[in-house]
């Protein structure tokens, strides 16, 4: 089992696992260790640890991912409508199109069907998802919350799907 990293940044204690940092001020996710979502200590309301997915806002990309790929589709259909008619001919706009949205598109539908663990960190105003690495367990991540309770008196609660408990 590896263990949690504890070490100081900026004069302060911090405690980093699988891309998420507590700290006595913040909860963090991280991105190549810089924090790209964070979330003031005093503005936790709720923290809760959870198994499904990872998007942010699911169904926002899964919207969004669909309106590409439908957009990809009716460009192919264009693109092979004119090709027949043009006698083979291709047009690079249209190829191109037909490319980008299919490929964000299906990166965006990829994501959506992505699960893994994750800190949901309810405030006043907002709900933010703190993502662990998928790499991570789930005993590791369990040890790590136990010890960012510990030290700094974070009250998370598992709300993780019985049948994930152990995945």
């Amino acid at each position: 089992m590896e263990t949690s990293k504890a070490f100081e940044e900026d004069g302060a204690a911090v405690l980093e696992k699988g891309n998420v940092r507590f700290s006595a001020e913040e909860l963090a996710e991280l991105d190549r260790k810089r924090a790209v979502i964070r979330v003031p200590r005093d503005r936790c309301r709720e923290i809760a640890w959870r198994y499904g997915p990872r998007a942010a806002r699911p169904w926002v990309q899964a919207t969004l991912g669909l309106v590409c790929l439908a957009g990809g589709f009716y460009l192919l259909v264009r693109l092979l409508e004119e090709w027949w008619r043009g006698g083979g001919v291709l047009w690079i706009e249209q190829v191109a199109g037909l490319v980008v949205l299919g490929f964000v598109g299906g990166a965006l539908l990829t994501d959506v069907l992505r699960k893994g663990h994750y800190l949901e960190v309810r405030t006043d105003k907002s709900t933010e998802k703190l993502r662990f690495d998928r790499s991570v367990s789930p005993g590791d991540i369990e040890t790590f919350l136990a010890e960012a309770g510990r030290r700094w008196g974070y009250s998370i609660v598992d709300q993780r799907p019985a049948a994930s408990v152990h995945t």
